[in-house]
């Protein structure tokens, strides 16, 4: 399966709103649904809360990849906010991070960045 699979997948997944279960199936293996909240009033913003977990889990391997699919800054709010669809898509379908990446995260983590992207990516 390509990655317009798996992301038209979670396009078609993303029709749902607050409150409803959100599901998104990688190729690789079961991705657990997730639960959107009914308000973005207390989403994480950029800096405080995404920023730190994007450093610690996704720039060591997108920082300096061969891979120039894979090579995309994650440091910066306007880089990343810019991602913001693909950053959606990939953590509903749980094709990030990548089975057998050498760093993960958390599903509280996972949680936390796809309810700063369903909620407009605060910074």
């Amino acid at each position: 399966m390509d990655l317009h699979c798996v992301a038209l997948g979670c396009v078609i997944a993303l029709a749902a709103c607050g409150g409803e279960t959100v599901t998104g199936r990688a190729a690789l293996h079961d991705c657990p649904d997730y639960t959107k909240p009914a308000s973005c009033a207390d989403a994480p913003s950029f800096a405080k809360t995404v920023q730190p977990i994007l450093l610690r889990s996704c720039v060591p391997c997108h920082w300096n990849n061969p891979d120039p699919n894979a090579q995309w800054p994650l440091t910066d709010y306007g880089d990343v906010a810019a991602w913001n669809d693909l950053i959606k898509t990939s953590l509903l379908g749980c094709s990030q991070p990548p089975p057998g990446a050498p760093v993960t995260f958390t599903e509280a983590d996972r949680a936390t960045i796809l309810n700063w992207t369903l909620c407009n990516h605060p910074p």
